[in-house]
Parts: structure tokens; sequence; C-alpha cells
């Protein structure tokens, strides 16, 4: 009688109980794994494009005297100074009415972190680029520059048109210093510090020293 006990099978009961708790893990666990791969990615991307900003606006400055004061308030003439140096395939969006949907998301589709959409006005003149590599910049100017030297600030959505599209997950932004060094939104002293849990603009610094 022992031996026949030790010998007999799962019943198909047993088996489909053990497979939908499997599938239930599973349909737990999986989604989460593929989300922290993905904001993963886009924060190694946000990386990459942080860099690439940082030594074509280097270049550009030194190409220009050291100073990039030339092109305050001049949207289209700041992006051309630096957009040779980036890559890009799409450097045409000099207005607003050539970005939205060209070389950067129409209103309504995108969104910073606490989902409020970003006002219609939010593009006034800024001009913009697509790189090779999918990223979306927008460049707006400032004439005079802002106190300490802020020329000019870029938002980057790091995957492009691909969603989520949403301040603090694929898009950053950086400012644009006279000299050409830059800094990401959120750094020590900026408006958006401690944001990245809120517009999300402050996660363009925290992500990048973590």
């Amino acid at each position: 009688m022992y031996q026949r006990a030790m010998n007999r099978g799962f019943t198909l009961a047993e088996v489909l109980i053990t497979l939908l708790i499997v599938g239930v893990i599973a349909s737990i666990v999986i989604p989460s794994i593929i989300q922290e791969s993905q904001n993963a990615e886009l924060k190694a991307a946000w990386k990459k494009t942080y860099a690439d900003l940082s030594q074509a606006f280097k270049i550009a400055a030194a190409n220009e005297g050291g100073s990039l004061r030339g092109c305050a308030g001049n949207d289209s003439c700041f992006k051309n100074k630096f957009i040779p140096y980036m890559n890009a395939v799409k450097t045409n969006c000099d207005s607003r009415t050539l970005c939205l949907g060209n070389c950067w998301h129409n209103y309504g589709n995108w969104k910073v972190l606490n989902e409020v959409a970003p006002p219609e006005n939010y593009f006034n003149i800024w001009a913009g680029s697509v790189l090779s590599n999918g990223v979306l910049l927008n460049i707006g100017s400032s004439d005079p520059p802002t106190p300490g030297g802020i020329l000019a600030f870029v938002i980057a959505d790091v995957n492009g048109f691909k969603v989520p599209n949403i301040v603090g997950k694929d898009i950053y932004g950086i400012r644009v210093f006279e000299y050409g060094s830059v800094k990401p939104l959120g750094y020590q002293g900026d408006g958006h510090q401690n944001t990245c849990a809120t517009t999300g603009w402050g996660c363009s610094a925290q992500y990048l020293y973590q």
C-alpha cells in the first residue's frame, strides 16, 4: 500500500492549481521587472544625451570665441550653433508651428510627472531638432540672460515620440550658460530642485548623479 502511494503522480487538479499559482506570481513579478528595465534604459539614454549636449555646447562656445551671448533670445540661432555636433536628421523646426508634431509632441501629448499637461503657450518661439537616434530636442533662449548667466534651456525626449512622454520618465532638461557649460534641471540652487517626485523636472539632475 505504501509503495503504491509513493508512485502515485500528480492529479490534473493539482497540476492546474500549480500552474495557476505560477501564473499569478508571474503576472505580478514580470511587469515590474519589465518596467524597471525600461526605466533603466531611459535613464541611461538621458545620461548619454546629457553628455552629448554638454560636449556640443562646449564646442559651440569655443567656436564663438568662448561665449554664446551673440544668440541670446534667438532660439534658432542658438540651435544652429550646437546642433551640427549632435548628429541631427531634422533641423528645420524653427517655429512653434514647425516644432509641434515634427520635432516635438503636439499639445496634450506629453505631461509633467504629476499628470498636468503643459499649457499651450509653453512653446512660444522655440526651435527644435530630431537626432539620428530618435531623441527630440527643443531649445529656448533668453535675452537678457537670467541670473547666473543662463542663456537657454533645452528639453529632450530621449526615446522620441514613443510613450510615456512624461517629464522625469523620458523627458529631461538642461540649462545652458553663456560660456557653454550646462547643468541639468534640479541642480543645487535651481528652481526645480527637489521636484523629481512632483513635476519630474528635478529628475534630470537626480538621475545623473545616481
